[in-house]
């Protein structure tokens, strides 16, 4: 069959379809794009949920039944409605957001198990109660999402939180190379020099938020017996020494020691940090600590700013201004890109019938009844991907 017979099938098909309507004039530039396009991406799942609780138990991957088009540079499908501004979407299909999501990524070319996956989620949630967040929503996937109040610390501050590592270091500075201003350390800097560390993670029990006797906010470490026969005996041989605490690397907090500690309980106020506060704050350091370290698959891991799901949700009625709402949520996909999150919209209703059609008899755009999934990149916010669900 030749193009012009192509189009004339086609042409065929959309009077049986919609009832005599006549085709859009740019219906075969469209249809000889599409043929010539090659597709780039390729999506092994098709995620259809229905709820906005993504974990592990709850995410439906079904492989793909229906046609996939897949949309270059943002592009959405052809037809009259696919430039619709803004203005056009109804403002209640599009609500003001009433909470933060959170994306963390698994760093490149990491597979992390489930087992993995769920104990990074545990970490990472512990983190965030420990910084302030008392209700928050979790999902999982091939990244894990947080869902967070409006309220509360800051973005920049939750990113920090959920990115790092955890690693961590007691590690005491000779007075022969830091008195007297010879070698100064600086928060969120690394040490000046190399120095061997007292304990890390192996010589601590646990970590808490504490109060002292002035009902100040404190660091409560409990030690486990060798980290605190050493950290004992240090202290007592260096009262008014320094110890600086190291996390991931940086200088975290740097407390002086005011009198031997024995007993394994290590309590740090933030009125006593040495130095003023930098890049990582006290409250910061606290609820990383509290959380603990991040399985090994999940260090490095990423939190990038995305788009809200507002701002998604009007990309996908930009392209189906007549269309329903039905649901919307973000999740996690690994392609051709690595792992990325997206934010899945599944709008519904009443479709525009002047649809692009990927090849003869196969079209994107599902009888009324049915549905689409538009799948927006929730970090550039373009569409990245249509799915047919009808």
């Amino acid at each position: 069959m030749d193009d012009k017979e192509l189009e004339a099938s086609i042409s065929r098909r959309l009077h049986d379809r919609f009832d005599g309507a006549s085709a859009p004039s740019g219906l075969a530039a469209a249809i000889n794009e599409g043929f010539a396009a090659k597709q780039t991406a390729k999506l092994r799942f098709t995620l259809r949920p229905r709820s906005q609780q993504l974990g592990w138990a709850t995410v439906a991957a079904v492989l793909v039944l229906g046609s996939i088009l897949v949309l270059r540079n943002g592009a959405g499908p052809a037809g009259p409605r696919a430039t619709a501004t803004p203005a056009s979407i109804p403002a209640s299909t599009a609500p003001a957001s009433t909470s933060r999501t959170f994306v963390v990524l698994p760093p490149p070319g990491a597979d992390p198990s489930k087992t993995e996956s769920v104990l990074a989620s545990e970490v990472l949630g512990a983190r965030l109660r420990a910084l302030g967040f008392g209700n928050f929503s979790s999902g999982g996937g091939y990244a894990i999402s947080f869902e967070v109040p409006l309220d509360g610390p800051s973005d920049a501050s939750s990113r920090r939180v959920l990115a790092a590592t955890g690693d961590v270091a007691f590690v005491p500075l000779p007075p022969a190379d830091y008195a007297d201003g010879k070698l100064t350390p600086e928060l969120g800097k690394p040490l000046p020099k190399d120095e061997p560390a007292l304990f890390g993670w192996e010589g601590i029990a646990s970590v808490d938020w504490g109060t002292n006797q002035q009902g100040g906010t404190t660091l409560d470490f409990k030690l486990k017996p060798a980290a605190a026969s050493a950290f004992g005996d240090y202290t007592a041989s260096n009262v008014m020494g320094t110890i600086a605490i190291v996390l991931d690397g940086r200088v975290a907090l740097l407390p002086q020691v005011n009198e031997p500690i024995r007993g394994g309980e290590v309590q740090i106020a933030s009125g006593e940090l040495a130095g003023s506060a930098g890049e990582t704050s006290f409250a910061e350091t606290g609820a990383i600590l509290i959380g603990g370290l991040l399985p090994e698959s999940w260090r490095g891991a990423s939190v990038p700013e995305i788009v809200a799901k507002e701002a998604a949700v009007a990309t996908a009625l930009r392209l189906y201004p007549t269309a329903d709402l039905e649901s919307a949520g973000i999740t996690s996909r690994q392609d051709e890109q690595g792992t990325r999150a997206i934010w899945w919209i599944v709008v519904g209703g009443d479709l525009p019938p002047t649809c692009l059609m990927l090849r003869p008899g196969a079209t994107v755009c599902p009888a009324p009844e049915g549905d689409l999934v538009v799948v927006v990149d929730a970090v550039t916010g373009e569409v990245i991907q249509v799915d047919s669900n009808g």
